[in-house]
């Protein structure tokens, strides 16, 4: 009989209309740091990027949100809950693949904005006044508790568990590998720790990385290719994006000079390349193989441009990693390849 009214009591509690602010954020989400990075598992941006990924999972073969919740979360909530409670949540869901989800989080700035929001706040509706996105606050809130009950105690566990497979070798090989970034891409440091947010869904990639107002990369701690040492790479990769200008405004000059048209494959794949080799010559200091992201998860197998790309940056830029040629006359051999 006591298990029966436990039972009941837990029931209720979890199936009370969740109030706007019902959740107080965590605090002191920064769960580790190096020489050159801090990594956070924060509340909010997990909130938005589950979000992000549910508004993406939708489906449109049900209207009723009752039936789309539990479509949704089948597999994920196994207590009984009131309508209201999954109607709330489903407002939000609704409200995030209306006008988030398939917006790009890289290059809308909207969601750039939004996101440095987040990370500056600890109280949701500090950010009614400047929220880009009209609405975005609101569905936060409705979701935060449900979040908070079913999804976030787990996920910040596998965002510390990810960062311990990774974090000594990243302080074994950091200044090393920070210091070849910065002479091979003519980057100067300014002393800044880089910050990583470890999440779930960051998007199709498993990460990005937006560079105003500072380096952030968004990394997910759950996604299968960041296993291993692959995932010591992906953090270096991540944070190249913001020191990677001047080989892009080589890449744009040569592009007009020549007369092709700027592919962004290009620097792109000359930051893959470089980053895993970086972090590949200094892991084999430390007696550890470590097989380049970009040939592990057989990127070049995309397309056939992507990997005759592959195969010119393997020449040209390697030659001047090899100290054999410079900068710009690697990249105007690379272009000339293609």
């Amino acid at each position: 009989m006591k298990t029966t009214i436990l039972s009941i009591v837990l029931i209720i509690a979890l199936s009370k209309p969740i109030q706007a602010n019902a959740t107080k954020v965590p605090v002191g989400e920064k769960i580790d740091e190096t020489t050159y990075f801090e990594f956070h598992s924060n509340y909010l941006m997990n909130l938005h990027h589950f979000l992000v990924k549910k508004g993406l999972q939708l489906s449109k073969t049900e209207s009723d949100p009752i039936k789309q919740f539990d479509i949704l979360f089948k597999d994920d909530v196994k207590t009984v809950l009131r309508p209201e409670v999954k109607a709330k949540v489903m407002q939000a869901i609704q409200f995030y693949a209306d006008s988030i989800s398939k917006s790009n989080l890289l290059f809308d700035p909207r969601l750039t904005e939004l996101k440095y929001a987040l990370e500056a706040t600890t109280v949701l509706k500090d950010l009614k006044a400047k929220e880009p996105i009209k609405g975005t606050v609101d569905a936060l809130e409705k979701a935060s508790r449900f979040y908070a009950e079913f999804f976030w105690q787990e996920q910040d566990k596998k965002n510390r568990a990810y960062l311990g497979t990774i974090l000594k070798q990243v302080k074994q090989i950091e200044k090393a590998v920070i210091d070849s970034s910065s002479k091979y891409y003519g980057y100067k440091h300014n002393g800044k720790k880089f910050r990583v947010d470890l999440v779930d869904y960051a998007t199709f990639y498993g990460a990005y990385t937006t560079t105003e107002p500072y380096i952030n990369a968004v990394i997910s701690s759950t996604d299968k290719k960041h296993d291993g040492t692959q995932g010591v790479e992906i953090v270096f990769h991540e944070v190249s994006h913001g020191m990677i200008d001047n080989v892009f405004l080589a890449q744009e000059k040569l592009s007009k000079e020549m007369g092709k048209e700027f592919d962004h494959n290009v620097w792109h794949t000359i930051l893959f390349y470089s980053a895993g080799t970086f972090v590949k010559n200094e892991l084999a200091k430390q007696n550890t193989a470590h097989e380049l992201y970009i040939y592990k998860n057989k990127l070049g197998s995309i397309a056939p441009s992507f990997q005759k790309t592959l195969d010119a940056v393997a020449i040209y830029w390697q030659s001047y990693l090899d100290g054999k040629t410079d900068m710009e006359t690697a990249v105007k051999d690379i272009l000339k390849a293609l």
